[in-house]
């Protein structure tokens, strides 16, 4: 481009661009996504139902509503009031329609300036990556698996990953994979993370075919696996770490049934969820409610059996739940269920049956049934000393 940019001080150019190496030539100037407040004054002034969003009430929850879920992505923001324009369809019902189609309707409402969609612009991108830098694609389809927040480099390592990527990262490449996704502005890094934007990763998700999506699901998940923290999940040492790792679990597609159906049949993947609610648990990172306990042990006790020992834990982590609620009675039901089962099939001396056991006093205590509590109690102190 150097043969057309003036000579001297006159004036200015403006060059946009997704190439990422300007500083010889240019000053760059990084473009993010629109913030919450710039997403919602631009979908009120084009968007009628929302003309009163900047001024608050209804139509502003809807606008900011709609504003997160699009992630603040400018193409996706004119995209959706396109759509909304054209089919005089409300706010709240498209905001619906979004969240249960997010793939579909990515590809609805093109923008008459930019003359296409989310769903093509990156599809066309991804495209030509898989072509110049095929292992530079597959990282980004199993970062689609991923949750939205960045992600370690630090877990990207051989041990975790599989075929060319495998090799590529063993060789050091793994900083010349991810300039060659930044070239085509697929994804950001920060620093020691690599992030993409949600609706990228949908698109990417979308796009992959339907007999690639079960083994890069489960590459994403042997990735989530392998970065388990080496401190345990209830060292407060070690939240930091965990708190990441705890964030890509519960928002990682590859951990949902409806996308991977095949996740809960995996072992390790079992184990990092559990593992994963300990933290939540002993750290209260969010309210009980937010733990998936009652979700796996709903899921587990189907595939797995009420006497699996993972089924057992789940139920031991959701009883905790419901004693944290004061779901008292609830806790205890569920907890002397867990008990029987785990003396029934590990026997009395067993480090689980004996938690198993404490828990069922903590929850007659609560209950005011001090004397049952006591002797369960008793029980723990016995057999933990005679094993």
């Amino acid at each position: 481009m150097r043969r057309w940019l003036p000579a001297g001080p006159a004036g200015h150019v403006l060059i946009t661009s997704r190439a990422q190496v300007w500083g010889g030539l240019a000053v760059p100037v990084d473009v993010d996504v629109l913030t919450t407040e710039e997403a919602v004054a631009f979908l009120a002034g084009r968007v009628p139902a929302l003309a009163e969003a900047a001024d608050g009430g209804p139509a502003r929850t809807w606008a900011a509503a709609l504003a997160a879920e699009l992630g603040g992505l400018p193409l996706a923001l004119e995209q959706a009031a396109a759509y909304l324009e054209a089919t005089g369809l409300a706010p709240a019902r498209y905001l619906e329609k979004f969240r249960s189609r997010r793939a579909v309707m990515l590809t609805r409402g093109e923008d008459l300036t930019y003359g296409g969609t989310v769903d093509t612009c990156w599809a066309l991108a991804l495209d030509r990556l898989q072509t110049t830098a095929p292992a530079a694609a597959r990282l980004l389809e199993v970062a689609a698996y991923l949750g939205p927040d960045p992600i370690p480099l630090a877990w990207l390592t051989p041990a975790a990953l599989d075929g060319p990527l495998k090799v590529a990262v063993a060789d050091g490449d793994l900083d010349e994979l991810i300039a060659a996704i930044r070239s085509y502005s697929l994804a950001r890094r920060h620093g020691d993370s690599l992030q993409l934007h949600r609706l990228v990763a949908t698109v990417i998700r979308a796009h992959l075919p339907t007999t690639v999506q079960p083994a890069t699901a489960a590459q994403a998940c042997r990735v989530l696996a392998a970065a388990q923290p080496a401190s345990d999940s209830r060292d407060p040492a070690g939240w930091p770490a965990w708190a990441a790792l705890a964030a890509h679990t519960l928002a990682a597609p590859a951990l949902h049934p409806d996308q991977h159906p095949d996740v809960d049949h995996d072992p390790a993947t079992r184990r990092l969820l559990l593992s994963v609610i300990d933290y939540l648990q002993a750290s209260r990172a969010g309210s009980a409610t937010s733990t998936p306990a009652a979700d796996l042990h709903s899921r587990w006790t189907s595939l797995l059996g009420p006497e699996h020992p993972d089924t057992l834990w789940a139920a031991e982590n959701l009883a905790l739940d419901l004693y944290v609620l004061g779901e008292y009675r609830a806790a205890r039901a569920l907890d002397e269920d867990t008990l029987t089962r785990r003396r029934r099939v590990l026997g009395d001396d067993h480090p689980d049956t004996l938690i198993s056991a404490a828990n069922l006093a903590l929850d007659l205590s609560a209950l005011g049934e001090h004397r049952a509590a006591r002797e369960w109690d008793d029980f723990v102190r016995r057999h933990r000393r005679q094993s």
